[in-house]
């Protein structure tokens, strides 16, 4: 009776804690010399480095703030690229603008095609300190459903992040 209690328990913990978009250590970390305030940071979060095509439809993204004397603001865009590697990161956006076909600010529901090929989107998180000070994210939770192949598995799914920003 134990083992299938905690087979149930395991089963239901893991059905609500999918993990698609956790692996993002390929993305790097971002610490740039420091900048003027209302300068905006973009730095890719998540995305599918691995693994075969599929859909998920977002929820809601979180950025969670570790540290922010500069009274940053976190949003979220969703870049379809065609490139098979990662947004990275860049100041002020122009890199996004070569490696994004599209660039949208992730709303309700959003669906996203993942795979590690070409044609598919990534999110990336904008960064923008209002005073001079420091912000630093050290995670992002994404709520989320899997598609019908993966029979809707929904959930939160938190990414550890190392995201710096320096304001003057």
């Amino acid at each position: 009776m134990v083992a299938l209690a905690a087979g149930l328990s395991w089963g239901g913990w893991t059905w609500t804690h999918p993990t698609v978009l956790r692996d993002t250590s390929a993305l790097g970390n971002f610490d740039y010399a420091p900048q003027p305030v209302n300068e905006s940071y973009w730095m890719g979060v998540a995305g599918a480095m691995h693994g075969s095509r599929q859909t998920v439809t977002l929820h809601g993204v979180r950025a969670h703030f570790a540290s922010n004397t500069a009274a940053a603001t976190a949003t979220f865009w969703v870049c379809r690229t065609s490139v098979a590697v990662g947004a990275g990161s860049t100041r002020g956006g122009d890199q996004l603008g070569r490696m994004c076909s599209r660039l949208d600010p992730v709303h309700d529901e959003q669906r996203l095609v993942l795979a590690a090929e070409t044609d598919h989107d990534q999110i990336v998180m904008k960064l923008v300190a209002s005073k001079p000070g420091t912000a630093y994210v050290d995670r992002v939770d994404f709520t989320y459903t899997r598609d019908a192949r993966h029979l809707w598995q929904h959930g939160t799914d938190t990414s550890e992040q190392d995201w710096r920003i320096t304001a003057r």
